[in-house]
């Protein structure tokens, strides 16, 4: 049943993202692998999907990012429709911050976009938030992701600080698995249910 979930998921991924049919079987392992490999199942992950995939294009992240980021929040709790909104809610933070929100980033050198203003490849913001923050205090670290991030995304902050760049890079690989789908299939139906 998850690998017929993630597939039809992957359809909507594909519309969301323009990807092609040819695309269909590499979105299925995205989605499988990221609810095999995670602390979630395809249903959540599709609800995590569906509540962030359309800001998350919008801010640059490729399909494989997202859903290797949205197992990383997995892994730390934050799984479901509420995961893809805190990450949504995120996003949105970083893209186009409060006045007083883009002073703090500003005051600790918190950038996230390149030279032509697109936004950076997510893992390298996740690093640049674990750099700039690591050398404050605990209370004045949680001060500034919570003006960054506001009161639901800080926990998507607070994670991406806490696992920096490789965290993002490390999920992004895992679910990135080509043929992960049809291999759990195989071995679901390797058994006299399946014969």
């Amino acid at each position: 049943k998850s690998v017929e979930e993630a597939s039809g998921i992957a359809v909507k991924a594909m519309n969301l993202f323009g990807l092609s049919g040819g695309n269909v079987a590499h979105v299925a392992d995205l989605m499988a692998a990221g609810a095999s490999k995670s602390a979630t199942d395809v249903s959540a992950l599709g609800q995590a999907f569906n509540q962030s995939a359309a800001v998350a294009k919008g801010a640059g992240l490729s399909i494989e990012e997202l859903t290797g980021t949205l197992a990383f929040l997995a892994q730390r709790g934050l799984d479901g429709s509420d995961a893809g909104t805190s990450l949504k809610t995120a996003l949105l933070a970083l893209q186009a911050p409060t006045d007083v929100a883009a002073a703090t980033m500003k005051e600790l050198g918190i950038n996230v976009r390149d030279a032509n203003g697109d936004m950076l490849p997510f893992a390298q913001i996740a690093q640049i938030l674990q750099d700039r923050l690591s050398g404050l205090s605990a209370a004045q670290r949680d001060a500034a992701l919570k003006t960054i991030f506001g009161n639901d995304a800080i926990r998507v902050g607070l994670a991406l600080y806490e696992g920096g760049g490789a965290a993002i890079a490390d999920w992004t690989d895992k679910v990135n698995d080509a043929g992960f789908a049809a291999r759990i299939g195989a071995q679901r139906n390797d058994n006299l249910a399946g014969s």
